[in-house]
Protein backbone atom coordinates (compact mmCIF):
# COMPACT_ATOMS: atom_id res chain seq x y z
CA UNK A 1 0.00 0.00 0.00
CA UNK A 2 1.69 3.31 -0.83
CA UNK A 3 2.16 6.27 1.74
CA UNK A 4 -0.98 7.99 0.41
CA UNK A 5 -3.65 5.25 0.56
CA UNK A 6 -2.00 4.63 3.63
CA UNK A 7 -2.93 8.17 5.32
CA UNK A 8 -6.28 7.94 3.54
CA UNK A 9 -6.93 4.95 5.53
CA UNK A 10 -5.70 6.07 8.90
CA UNK A 11 -8.03 9.44 8.61
CA UNK A 12 -11.05 7.07 7.69
CA UNK A 13 -10.41 5.14 10.52
CA UNK A 14 -10.27 8.18 12.58
CA UNK A 15 -13.34 10.22 11.38
CA UNK A 16 -15.70 6.92 12.06
CA UNK A 17 -14.14 6.58 15.20
CA UNK A 18 -15.75 10.41 16.35
CA UNK A 19 -19.17 9.50 14.75
CA UNK A 20 -19.46 6.21 16.55
CA UNK A 21 -18.43 8.39 19.67
CA UNK A 22 -21.12 10.93 18.63
CA UNK A 23 -23.65 8.34 18.27
CA UNK A 24 -23.08 6.50 21.62
CA UNK A 25 -23.45 10.15 23.30
CA UNK A 26 -26.48 10.71 21.46
CA UNK A 27 -28.21 7.54 22.70
CA UNK A 28 -26.71 7.85 26.17
CA UNK A 29 -28.53 11.60 26.30
CA UNK A 30 -31.65 9.76 26.07
CA UNK A 31 -31.15 7.45 28.85
CA UNK A 32 -32.70 7.95 33.02
CA UNK A 33 -30.38 9.42 34.86
CA UNK A 34 -27.79 10.99 32.91
CA UNK A 35 -27.00 14.63 32.56
CA UNK A 36 -28.56 16.37 29.60
CA UNK A 37 -26.24 19.64 28.17
CA UNK A 38 -27.94 23.15 29.40
CA UNK A 39 -29.01 24.42 26.22
CA UNK A 40 -28.35 28.67 27.03
CA UNK A 41 -31.46 29.92 24.97
CA UNK A 42 -33.95 32.80 26.10
CA UNK A 43 -37.50 33.37 24.10
CA UNK A 44 -35.45 36.01 22.25
CA UNK A 45 -33.01 33.63 20.64
CA UNK A 46 -33.42 31.12 18.09
CA UNK A 47 -34.96 28.09 19.10
CA UNK A 48 -33.25 24.78 19.42
CA UNK A 49 -34.29 21.79 16.59
CA UNK A 50 -35.83 19.38 19.32
CA UNK A 51 -36.05 19.43 23.47
CA UNK A 52 -33.30 17.61 25.50
CA UNK A 53 -35.98 15.18 25.51
CA UNK A 54 -35.45 14.66 21.65
CA UNK A 55 -39.24 15.80 21.36
CA UNK A 56 -40.00 18.46 18.82
CA UNK A 57 -42.35 20.55 21.09
CA UNK A 58 -43.70 24.34 20.71
CA UNK A 59 -44.57 27.08 23.44
CA UNK A 60 -46.27 30.95 23.32
CA UNK A 61 -43.77 33.40 24.62
CA UNK A 62 -45.35 35.66 27.67
CA UNK A 63 -46.86 38.64 26.68
CA UNK A 64 -48.84 37.58 23.20
CA UNK A 65 -52.32 39.13 23.81
CA UNK A 66 -55.23 35.93 24.65
CA UNK A 67 -57.66 37.30 21.46
CA UNK A 68 -53.98 36.30 19.46
CA UNK A 69 -53.50 32.95 21.37
CA UNK A 70 -57.31 31.97 20.84
CA UNK A 71 -56.98 32.55 16.32
CA UNK A 72 -54.01 30.95 16.81
CA UNK A 73 -53.56 27.70 14.93
CA UNK A 74 -51.18 25.24 16.53
CA UNK A 75 -48.28 23.07 15.29
CA UNK A 76 -50.15 19.90 14.77
CA UNK A 77 -49.47 16.77 16.07
CA UNK A 78 -46.70 18.28 18.63
CA UNK A 79 -46.74 19.04 22.33
CA UNK A 80 -46.59 22.25 24.29
CA UNK A 81 -42.46 22.38 25.75
CA UNK A 82 -42.65 23.08 29.36
CA UNK A 83 -40.43 26.02 28.97
CA UNK A 84 -38.67 28.16 26.46
CA UNK A 85 -35.40 26.40 26.24
CA UNK A 86 -37.75 23.43 25.63
CA UNK A 87 -39.41 24.28 22.95
CA UNK A 88 -38.25 23.64 19.01
CA UNK A 89 -40.98 27.06 17.83
CA UNK A 90 -41.64 29.42 19.67
CA UNK A 91 -44.48 32.63 19.06
CA UNK A 92 -42.49 35.60 20.13
CA UNK A 93 -42.31 39.17 19.13
CA UNK A 94 -40.37 39.59 16.17
CA UNK A 95 -37.58 40.77 15.49
CA UNK A 96 -36.72 41.59 11.86
CA UNK A 97 -39.02 41.29 8.31
CA UNK A 98 -40.17 37.92 8.49
CA UNK A 99 -43.99 37.03 8.04
CA UNK A 100 -45.72 38.57 11.44
CA UNK A 101 -49.29 39.29 12.71
CA UNK A 102 -49.88 43.18 13.33
CA UNK A 103 -51.15 43.75 16.44
CA UNK A 104 -52.50 46.75 17.30
CA UNK A 105 -52.87 48.51 21.11
CA UNK A 106 -54.46 51.70 22.07
CA UNK A 107 -53.67 54.53 24.33
CA UNK A 108 -56.83 54.65 26.69
CA UNK A 109 -57.97 56.60 29.33
CA UNK A 110 -61.44 57.12 31.08
CA UNK A 111 -64.16 58.42 28.80
CA UNK A 112 -64.22 61.88 30.42
CA UNK A 113 -60.55 63.09 29.85
CA UNK A 114 -59.93 65.97 27.59
CA UNK A 115 -56.52 65.19 26.78
CA UNK A 116 -56.86 63.71 23.30
CA UNK A 117 -53.23 62.68 22.32
CA UNK A 118 -49.62 62.23 23.01
CA UNK A 119 -46.27 61.78 21.40
CA UNK A 120 -44.20 57.95 21.73
CA UNK A 121 -41.29 59.95 23.65
CA UNK A 122 -44.44 60.88 26.47
CA UNK A 123 -45.18 57.52 26.74
CA UNK A 124 -42.26 56.16 27.10
CA UNK A 125 -41.41 58.82 29.35
CA UNK A 126 -44.52 57.48 32.00
CA UNK A 127 -42.99 53.97 31.34
CA UNK A 128 -39.63 55.24 32.55
CA UNK A 129 -41.17 57.18 35.93
CA UNK A 130 -40.79 61.00 33.83
CA UNK A 131 -44.54 61.16 34.01
CA UNK A 132 -44.99 64.33 35.72
CA UNK A 133 -43.28 65.95 32.95
CA UNK A 134 -44.08 64.58 30.30
CA UNK A 135 -47.81 63.59 30.38
CA UNK A 136 -49.17 64.93 33.81
CA UNK A 137 -50.68 61.48 34.94
CA UNK A 138 -49.11 59.67 37.52
CA UNK A 139 -49.92 56.23 36.22
CA UNK A 140 -49.49 53.54 33.00
CA UNK A 141 -52.59 50.76 33.65
CA UNK A 142 -51.67 47.72 32.11
CA UNK A 143 -52.76 43.72 31.92
CA UNK A 144 -50.36 41.28 33.13
CA UNK A 145 -50.34 40.18 29.60
CA UNK A 146 -49.46 43.46 27.70
CA UNK A 147 -47.34 44.38 30.37
CA UNK A 148 -45.40 41.11 29.50
CA UNK A 149 -45.07 42.01 26.27
CA UNK A 150 -44.06 45.80 26.29
CA UNK A 151 -41.16 45.02 28.88
CA UNK A 152 -39.99 42.33 25.83
CA UNK A 153 -40.25 45.22 23.79
CA UNK A 154 -39.47 48.49 25.80
CA UNK A 155 -37.21 46.78 28.53
CA UNK A 156 -38.30 46.16 32.78
CA UNK A 157 -40.30 49.02 33.71
CA UNK A 158 -38.33 51.04 36.34
CA UNK A 159 -41.50 52.86 37.54
CA UNK A 160 -43.68 52.44 39.82
CA UNK A 161 -46.23 54.51 37.71
CA UNK A 162 -46.42 51.36 35.65
CA UNK A 163 -49.28 49.24 37.54
CA UNK A 164 -50.75 45.76 36.42
CA UNK A 165 -54.31 44.82 36.77
CA UNK A 166 -56.05 41.83 35.61
CA UNK A 167 -57.75 42.98 32.12
CA UNK A 168 -61.36 42.92 33.61
CA UNK A 169 -60.49 45.52 36.16
CA UNK A 170 -58.82 47.89 34.23
CA UNK A 171 -61.69 50.26 32.55
CA UNK A 172 -63.19 50.40 36.38
CA UNK A 173 -59.90 51.75 37.87
CA UNK A 174 -58.98 54.22 35.00
CA UNK A 175 -62.86 55.67 35.56
CA UNK A 176 -61.73 55.55 39.88
CA UNK A 177 -58.41 57.14 39.38
CA UNK A 178 -58.77 60.06 36.32
CA UNK A 179 -55.29 60.64 36.31
CA UNK A 180 -54.10 57.37 35.10
CA UNK A 181 -53.73 56.20 30.95
CA UNK A 182 -53.84 52.70 30.12
CA UNK A 183 -52.30 50.73 27.39
CA UNK A 184 -55.09 47.77 26.03
CA UNK A 185 -54.97 45.42 22.83
CA UNK A 186 -57.12 46.91 20.14
CA UNK A 187 -60.08 44.15 20.40
CA UNK A 188 -60.61 45.25 24.37
CA UNK A 189 -61.89 48.80 23.90
CA UNK A 190 -65.24 49.72 24.42
CA UNK A 191 -67.31 53.45 24.31
CA UNK A 192 -66.16 53.82 28.01
CA UNK A 193 -62.66 54.18 27.47
CA UNK A 194 -61.28 57.43 25.30
CA UNK A 195 -58.92 56.57 22.53
CA UNK A 196 -56.05 58.87 22.55
CA UNK A 197 -53.69 59.59 19.55
CA UNK A 198 -50.48 58.48 19.74
CA UNK A 199 -47.91 60.43 17.35
CA UNK A 200 -51.14 62.08 15.33
CA UNK A 201 -52.79 58.38 15.08
CA UNK A 202 -55.57 56.58 16.07
CA UNK A 203 -56.90 53.15 15.39
CA UNK A 204 -60.59 54.88 15.55
CA UNK A 205 -59.80 56.98 12.08
CA UNK A 206 -60.26 55.92 8.90
CA UNK A 207 -57.14 56.87 7.54
CA UNK A 208 -54.99 54.80 10.73
CA UNK A 209 -52.00 53.22 9.05
CA UNK A 210 -51.19 50.27 11.79
CA UNK A 211 -47.05 49.50 10.09
CA UNK A 212 -46.99 53.07 10.89
CA UNK A 213 -48.33 53.33 14.52
CA UNK A 214 -45.98 53.36 17.54
CA UNK A 215 -48.25 50.81 19.30
CA UNK A 216 -48.54 48.22 16.80
CA UNK A 217 -46.24 44.92 17.80
CA UNK A 218 -45.69 42.39 15.85
CA UNK A 219 -45.75 38.79 16.69
CA UNK A 220 -44.40 35.72 14.21
CA UNK A 221 -42.92 31.78 15.20
CA UNK A 222 -39.51 31.61 15.53
CA UNK A 223 -37.34 27.99 15.67
CA UNK A 224 -38.35 25.79 12.83
CA UNK A 225 -39.82 27.11 9.84
CA UNK A 226 -41.20 23.94 8.73
CA UNK A 227 -42.87 23.00 11.26
CA UNK A 228 -45.06 26.91 11.86
CA UNK A 229 -48.38 27.00 11.12
CA UNK A 230 -49.78 29.78 8.84
CA UNK A 231 -50.46 32.84 10.60
CA UNK A 232 -53.93 34.51 11.56
CA UNK A 233 -54.98 37.89 10.57
CA UNK A 234 -54.35 40.63 12.87
CA UNK A 235 -56.54 42.38 15.16
CA UNK A 236 -57.44 45.80 13.30
CA UNK A 237 -58.73 45.61 9.32
CA UNK A 238 -60.43 48.82 8.10
CA UNK A 239 -62.75 46.53 5.74
CA UNK A 240 -63.76 45.56 9.21
CA UNK A 241 -64.94 49.04 10.94
CA UNK A 242 -67.88 51.55 10.01
CA UNK A 243 -67.66 54.73 10.67
CA UNK A 244 -70.95 56.81 11.72
CA UNK A 245 -70.94 60.26 12.21
CA UNK A 246 -74.34 61.36 14.01
CA UNK A 247 -74.82 65.48 14.45
CA UNK A 248 -77.34 67.84 15.70
CA UNK A 249 -80.27 70.55 14.03
CA UNK A 250 -79.76 71.45 10.60
CA UNK A 251 -82.20 74.25 9.48
CA UNK A 252 -80.71 75.91 6.14
CA UNK A 253 -83.08 78.82 6.43
CA UNK A 254 -83.02 82.67 7.71
CA UNK A 255 -79.56 83.56 8.87
CA UNK A 256 -78.34 80.54 7.19
CA UNK A 257 -80.24 80.64 3.74
CA UNK A 258 -79.13 84.13 3.49
CA UNK A 259 -75.00 83.69 3.82
CA UNK A 260 -75.41 80.83 1.54
CA UNK A 261 -77.85 82.82 -0.99
CA UNK A 262 -74.25 85.39 -0.79
CA UNK A 263 -71.71 83.19 -0.29
CA UNK A 264 -72.93 79.77 -1.98
CA UNK A 265 -74.62 76.78 -0.94
CA UNK A 266 -71.07 75.04 0.08
CA UNK A 267 -70.04 77.96 2.98
CA UNK A 268 -71.84 76.75 6.14
CA UNK A 269 -69.67 73.14 5.99
CA UNK A 270 -66.18 73.99 4.27
CA UNK A 271 -64.34 74.25 7.78
CA UNK A 272 -65.52 70.96 9.01
CA UNK A 273 -66.22 68.89 5.69
CA UNK A 274 -63.17 66.51 6.20
CA UNK A 275 -65.25 65.62 9.30
CA UNK A 276 -68.42 64.47 6.31
CA UNK A 277 -66.16 62.90 4.00
CA UNK A 278 -63.62 60.92 7.19
CA UNK A 279 -67.22 59.18 7.96
CA UNK A 280 -68.36 56.27 6.19
CA UNK A 281 -72.05 56.59 7.05
CA UNK A 282 -72.76 60.71 7.57
CA UNK A 283 -75.81 61.95 9.21
CA UNK A 284 -78.07 65.34 9.28
CA UNK A 285 -80.98 65.43 10.91
CA UNK A 286 -82.81 68.11 8.89
CA UNK A 287 -85.28 70.00 10.09
CA UNK A 288 -87.44 71.80 7.56
CA UNK A 289 -88.50 71.04 3.85
CA UNK A 290 -87.22 72.32 0.38
CA UNK A 291 -89.83 74.16 -1.78
CA UNK A 292 -89.05 76.71 -4.62
CA UNK A 293 -91.75 78.75 -3.30
CA UNK A 294 -89.85 79.26 -0.30
CA UNK A 295 -89.42 83.10 -0.19
CA UNK A 296 -86.49 85.07 0.04
CA UNK A 297 -84.10 84.19 3.49
CA UNK A 298 -84.60 87.40 5.40
CA UNK A 299 -82.17 86.90 8.55
CA UNK A 300 -84.26 89.32 10.92
CA UNK A 301 -87.76 87.54 10.64
CA UNK A 302 -89.65 86.91 13.55
CA UNK A 303 -91.44 84.29 11.76
CA UNK A 304 -90.99 80.26 12.88
CA UNK A 305 -92.72 79.08 9.48
CA UNK A 306 -89.58 78.10 7.88
CA UNK A 307 -88.41 76.26 4.51
CA UNK A 308 -85.52 76.31 1.92
CA UNK A 309 -84.70 76.88 -1.52
CA UNK A 310 -84.53 73.64 -3.53
CA UNK A 311 -80.64 74.73 -4.56
CA UNK A 312 -79.70 74.57 -0.74
CA UNK A 313 -79.15 70.80 -0.57
CA UNK A 314 -75.89 71.35 -2.90
CA UNK A 315 -74.36 71.96 0.98
CA UNK A 316 -75.64 67.59 1.46
CA UNK A 317 -73.41 67.34 -1.82
CA UNK A 318 -70.49 68.90 -0.94
CA UNK A 319 -70.21 67.16 2.36
CA UNK A 320 -71.06 63.77 1.06
CA UNK A 321 -74.51 63.03 3.16
CA UNK A 322 -75.23 59.48 3.67
CA UNK A 323 -78.54 59.62 5.75
CA UNK A 324 -81.04 62.29 6.87
CA UNK A 325 -83.41 61.81 9.98
CA UNK A 326 -86.47 63.08 9.55
CA UNK A 327 -87.67 64.28 12.68
CA UNK A 328 -88.58 67.62 12.76
CA UNK A 329 -91.24 69.90 13.93
CA UNK A 330 -90.92 72.23 10.77
CA UNK A 331 -90.74 69.79 8.01
CA UNK A 332 -94.44 70.84 7.38
CA UNK A 333 -94.58 74.50 8.02
CA UNK A 334 -95.08 75.13 4.22
CA UNK A 335 -97.57 71.88 3.63
CA UNK A 336 -97.03 68.22 3.11
CA UNK A 337 -96.82 68.88 -0.55
CA UNK A 338 -93.27 69.96 -0.14
CA UNK A 339 -92.39 67.94 2.74
CA UNK A 340 -93.42 64.67 0.23
CA UNK A 341 -91.58 66.59 -2.31
CA UNK A 342 -88.68 66.59 -0.13
CA UNK A 343 -88.74 62.96 0.87
CA UNK A 344 -88.95 61.94 -3.36
CA UNK A 345 -85.40 64.51 -3.98
CA UNK A 346 -83.98 62.54 -1.27
CA UNK A 347 -84.44 59.51 -2.92
CA UNK A 348 -83.24 61.03 -6.43
CA UNK A 349 -79.96 61.11 -4.68
CA UNK A 350 -79.49 58.33 -3.45
CA UNK A 351 -79.95 59.76 0.34
CA UNK A 352 -81.27 57.45 3.04
CA UNK A 353 -83.80 58.87 4.90
CA UNK A 354 -85.74 57.78 8.13
CA UNK A 355 -88.47 58.37 10.64
CA UNK A 356 -90.72 59.88 7.92
CA UNK A 357 -93.06 58.96 4.73
CA UNK A 358 -96.05 58.84 2.87
CA UNK A 359 -97.67 56.83 5.94
CA UNK A 360 -96.80 55.78 9.52
CA UNK A 361 -96.17 52.40 8.33
CA UNK A 362 -93.84 53.84 6.48
CA UNK A 363 -92.45 56.50 8.94
CA UNK A 364 -91.88 53.83 11.84
CA UNK A 365 -89.79 51.67 9.64
CA UNK A 366 -86.21 51.25 10.56
CA UNK A 367 -83.37 51.95 7.95
CA UNK A 368 -81.17 49.30 7.88
CA UNK A 369 -77.87 49.53 6.62
CA UNK A 370 -74.52 46.88 5.64
CA UNK A 371 -71.28 48.26 5.62
CA UNK A 372 -68.22 46.51 6.02
CA UNK A 373 -69.84 43.37 7.63
CA UNK A 374 -71.45 45.14 10.12
CA UNK A 375 -75.24 45.41 10.52
CA UNK A 376 -76.40 49.26 11.55
CA UNK A 377 -79.59 50.21 12.19
CA UNK A 378 -81.40 53.89 12.72
CA UNK A 379 -84.52 54.55 14.12
CA UNK A 380 -86.18 57.64 14.79
CA UNK A 381 -89.02 59.99 16.47
CA UNK A 382 -90.80 62.99 17.16
CA UNK A 383 -92.07 63.63 20.64
CA UNK A 384 -92.52 67.16 20.93
CA UNK A 385 -95.01 67.19 18.12
CA UNK A 386 -96.68 69.68 16.44
CA UNK A 387 -99.41 67.27 15.85
CA UNK A 388 -99.76 68.50 12.78
CA UNK A 389 -96.30 66.65 11.95
CA UNK A 390 -96.97 63.50 12.91
CA UNK A 391 -98.05 60.95 10.29
CA UNK A 392 -101.21 58.43 10.42
CA UNK A 393 -102.18 55.60 8.50
CA UNK A 394 -103.13 57.26 5.36
CA UNK A 395 -101.23 60.55 6.32
CA UNK A 396 -97.55 61.42 5.05
CA UNK A 397 -95.52 63.03 8.17
CA UNK A 398 -93.51 61.70 10.61
CA UNK A 399 -92.97 59.07 13.01
CA UNK A 400 -94.51 60.00 16.31
CA UNK A 401 -92.45 58.43 20.11
CA UNK A 402 -94.14 55.36 21.03
CA UNK A 403 -92.19 53.56 23.55
CA UNK A 404 -93.59 50.32 23.07
CA UNK A 405 -93.28 50.25 18.95
CA UNK A 406 -89.83 51.61 20.05
CA UNK A 407 -89.25 48.52 22.57
CA UNK A 408 -90.27 45.78 19.90
CA UNK A 409 -88.90 47.39 16.55
CA UNK A 410 -85.55 47.33 19.04
CA UNK A 411 -85.49 43.81 20.22
CA UNK A 412 -86.38 42.24 16.59
CA UNK A 413 -83.62 44.43 15.42
CA UNK A 414 -80.93 43.35 18.06
CA UNK A 415 -82.23 39.69 17.45
CA UNK A 416 -81.13 40.32 13.97
CA UNK A 417 -77.49 41.57 14.75
CA UNK A 418 -78.17 45.25 14.17
CA UNK A 419 -76.09 47.92 16.05
CA UNK A 420 -78.85 50.65 16.97
CA UNK A 421 -79.03 54.43 16.77
CA UNK A 422 -81.91 55.89 18.01
CA UNK A 423 -82.24 59.38 17.57
CA UNK A 424 -85.48 61.88 19.07
CA UNK A 425 -87.02 64.61 18.18
CA UNK A 426 -87.67 65.79 21.87
CA UNK A 427 -89.05 68.71 23.75
CA UNK A 428 -86.30 71.90 23.66
CA UNK A 429 -84.64 72.71 27.05
CA UNK A 430 -81.65 75.62 26.39
CA UNK A 431 -79.73 73.57 29.53
CA UNK A 432 -77.03 71.50 29.69
CA UNK A 433 -78.66 68.89 31.84
CA UNK A 434 -81.83 67.16 30.48
CA UNK A 435 -84.72 67.46 32.24
CA UNK A 436 -86.06 64.95 34.41
CA UNK A 437 -89.05 63.81 31.91
CA UNK A 438 -86.06 63.62 29.08
CA UNK A 439 -83.57 61.68 30.74
CA UNK A 440 -86.44 59.26 31.99
CA UNK A 441 -87.36 59.06 28.18
CA UNK A 442 -83.65 58.42 27.09
CA UNK A 443 -83.01 55.75 29.86
CA UNK A 444 -85.96 53.58 28.60
CA UNK A 445 -85.24 53.30 24.87
CA UNK A 446 -81.58 52.58 26.11
CA UNK A 447 -82.63 50.11 28.37
CA UNK A 448 -85.05 48.61 25.52
CA UNK A 449 -81.63 47.70 23.72
CA UNK A 450 -80.40 51.11 22.07
CA UNK A 451 -76.75 51.31 21.38
CA UNK A 452 -77.06 55.01 20.64
CA UNK A 453 -79.51 57.56 21.88
CA UNK A 454 -79.22 61.20 20.50
CA UNK A 455 -81.70 64.01 20.64
CA UNK A 456 -81.99 66.09 17.71
CA UNK A 457 -84.09 68.49 19.55
CA UNK A 458 -81.30 70.14 21.18
CA UNK A 459 -80.20 74.22 20.14
CA UNK A 460 -77.84 74.28 23.18
CA UNK A 461 -76.19 71.27 23.23
CA UNK A 462 -76.47 68.52 26.21
CA UNK A 463 -74.83 66.05 28.40
CA UNK A 464 -73.82 62.51 28.12
CA UNK A 465 -74.77 59.36 29.94
CA UNK A 466 -73.68 56.14 29.48
CA UNK A 467 -76.78 53.08 30.79
CA UNK A 468 -75.80 49.47 30.68
CA UNK A 469 -76.96 48.61 27.31
CA UNK A 470 -75.20 51.86 25.47
CA UNK A 471 -74.19 55.65 25.40
CA UNK A 472 -76.93 58.50 25.60
CA UNK A 473 -76.34 61.82 24.14
CA UNK A 474 -79.20 64.23 25.07
CA UNK A 475 -78.50 66.31 22.26
CA UNK A 476 -75.60 67.54 20.00
CA UNK A 477 -76.62 70.86 19.57
CA UNK A 478 -76.64 72.90 16.34
CA UNK A 479 -75.01 71.92 13.45
CA UNK A 480 -76.40 74.86 10.86
CA UNK A 481 -78.63 77.38 12.15
CA UNK A 482 -78.05 80.97 12.99
CA UNK A 483 -78.11 80.81 16.36
CA UNK A 484 -75.87 82.84 17.94
CA UNK A 485 -76.12 84.26 21.21
CA UNK A 486 -79.08 82.59 22.92
CA UNK A 487 -77.80 82.32 25.64
CA UNK A 488 -74.24 84.04 25.13
CA UNK A 489 -72.41 81.59 23.55
CA UNK A 490 -74.87 78.72 24.06
CA UNK A 491 -76.10 77.74 20.85
CA UNK A 492 -73.03 78.53 19.38
CA UNK A 493 -71.34 75.58 20.56
CA UNK A 494 -71.65 71.84 18.81
CA UNK A 495 -70.41 68.27 19.07
CA UNK A 496 -70.15 66.22 16.72
CA UNK A 497 -70.30 62.91 17.71
CA UNK A 498 -68.16 59.92 15.89
CA UNK A 499 -69.20 56.71 16.58
CA UNK A 500 -67.32 53.31 15.61
CA UNK A 501 -68.89 49.84 14.90
CA UNK A 502 -66.19 47.25 14.78
CA UNK A 503 -66.68 43.53 14.65
CA UNK A 504 -70.74 44.05 14.57
CA UNK A 505 -70.53 45.76 17.80
CA UNK A 506 -70.03 50.17 18.89
CA UNK A 507 -66.64 49.72 19.90
CA UNK A 508 -65.32 53.46 19.79
CA UNK A 509 -66.93 57.30 20.67
CA UNK A 510 -65.04 60.14 19.36
CA UNK A 511 -66.26 63.74 20.64
CA UNK A 512 -65.73 66.36 17.61
CA UNK A 513 -66.62 70.22 18.41
CA UNK A 514 -67.29 73.12 16.49
CA UNK A 515 -68.13 76.73 17.18
CA UNK A 516 -70.39 78.24 14.94
CA UNK A 517 -69.33 81.58 12.71
CA UNK A 518 -71.36 84.43 10.90
CA UNK A 519 -74.58 82.43 11.31
CA UNK A 520 -73.74 79.86 9.16
CA UNK A 521 -70.29 78.32 9.50
CA UNK A 522 -69.17 76.07 12.50
CA UNK A 523 -65.21 75.53 12.56
CA UNK A 524 -63.50 73.37 14.48
CA UNK A 525 -62.85 74.50 18.15
CA UNK A 526 -59.35 75.85 19.57
CA UNK A 527 -57.51 73.99 21.44
CA UNK A 528 -58.43 76.45 24.96
CA UNK A 529 -62.38 76.47 23.62
CA UNK A 530 -62.48 72.73 23.45
CA UNK A 531 -60.43 72.11 26.70
CA UNK A 532 -63.35 74.34 28.42
CA UNK A 533 -65.94 73.00 26.42
CA UNK A 534 -65.02 69.54 27.39
CA UNK A 535 -64.23 70.24 31.33
CA UNK A 536 -68.01 71.75 31.45
CA UNK A 537 -70.20 69.05 29.70
CA UNK A 538 -68.48 66.26 31.56
CA UNK A 539 -69.17 68.25 34.92
CA UNK A 540 -72.70 68.53 33.71
CA UNK A 541 -72.88 64.86 33.10
CA UNK A 542 -71.82 63.82 36.80
CA UNK A 543 -68.34 62.75 35.78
Amino acid sequence: MGAFAQSLKHRFSFFALLGLAGLVLTLSACQPGLAVPEIDKSPSEPAPAVTPTGVLAWRLAEGVPPALRARLTLPAGLPEAASPEQAALIFDLSQDQQPAVAWVYALTAAFPTVEDGYSLDQIRALWAGNQAAETGKNCLLLSPQTAAALTRWWGAPPSPAVEQRPAEQLLETAWQRRGCLAILPFEEISPRWKVLEVDNQSPLHGDFNPETYPLTLRFSWRGNDQLAPPLPEGNWRRDRMSIVLITGTTALTRGTAARMAEMGAAYPGEKIRSWFTQADLAHISNEVSFTSKCPAPDPFSPSLMFCSAPENMQLFEYLGVDVIEVTGNHVADYGMQPFLDTLKAYRERGWKYYAAGSNLEEARQPLRIEHNGNRIAFLGCNQAGPQEVWAGADRPGVAECNLDDLKNMLADLKARGYTTIVTIQYDESYRSKPTELQERFFQAVSAAGADIVSGSQAHYPQAFAFSEQGFIHYGPGNLFFDQMDYPVVGTRREFLVRYVVYDNRLAGIELLTAMLEDYAQPRPMTADERRSFLQEYFTASGW
